[in-house]
């Protein structure tokens, strides 16, 4: 089998030794088995926002959470349906913005600017939900309870999007979380996938591949169970964004 280091850069095999130098603050050996399945809580709350529970289910949640440009383009319809004469479909879009997250943001507040004072209006209060506290907590809990069902799952389908949503977290519990469902997920199949997320330009993204690839390349396996060396990153251990 090729060396894993044939795929690294120089930069990345230092961050790798970097890494390593920190492995004191890492919690070693830890089982994967040990997490369940996900709680009655997690399963509940992402029922009564419209996520089923099964992985497919979780994976696509996550996706729509990424930048996208055909949700882009969602969003900028959205935008100008708000100036429809129908007062149902203006209700209708800023209903569906009030829920969209990050996506086109720019966007909303771009058309917070316009002559039209409805608009405006709409847009205001648009901008106040997305930022207010209880849906920000909301996007919070419910990103956490699919990271932590995935996690439970082992699904190698889940990599992809994984390594894509570490490099969007700024929360740190949650970007442990998504860490060990990439770990848990980490299979010889995704190998393709993980490589390259060493030359990532987030260095979160390349530290969670580096311990990925070596759940994959077969290290850390012992008795049919899986086990990883490096489990439980401390954030504080981590190389931080922007240095």
């Amino acid at each position: 089998m090729k060396s894993l280091s044939a795929h690294q850069s120089p930069a990345t095999r230092a961050a790798h030794r970097l890494l390593a130098s920190l492995s004191v603050g890492l919690i070693l050996m830890a089982p994967w088995s040990g997490f369940a399945d996900g709680t009655e809580d997690q399963n509940e709350l992402l029922r009564q926002n419209g996520i089923a529970a099964e992985t497919a289910e979780l994976i696509a949640y996550l996706q729509r959470l990424l930048p996208d440009p055909a949700k882009r383009v969602e969003v900028e319809a959205l935008v100008a349906q708000l100036s429809n004469p129908d007062f149902a479909k203006r209700e209708a879009a800023m209903g569906k913005l009030a829920t969209s997250g990050e996506v086109g943001r720019d966007l909303i507040a771009e058309a917070k600017e316009s002559d039209d004072l409805d608009l405006r209006l709409r847009c205001g209060r648009i901008l106040g939900e997305l930022d207010s506290d209880r849906q920000a907590e909301l996007r919070r809990s419910l990103t956490l309870a699919a990271l932590q069902l995935l996690r439970a799952r082992h699904d190698p389908g889940a990599v992809p999007v994984l390594l894509e949503t570490i490099a969007l977290l700024d929360d740190p519990y949650v970007g442990d979380v998504a860490a060990e469902a990439l770990w848990a997920s980490a299979n010889p199949m995704r190998i393709d996938i993980l490589a390259p997320a060493l030359d990532h330009p987030d260095k979160q993204v390349r530290a969670a591949a580096i311990v990925a690839l070596e759940i994959a390349g077969g290290r850390v396996w012992s008795d049919g169970s899986r086990h990883c060396s490096r489990a439980r990153s401390r954030r504080s251990a981590w190389p931080q964004r922007g240095h």
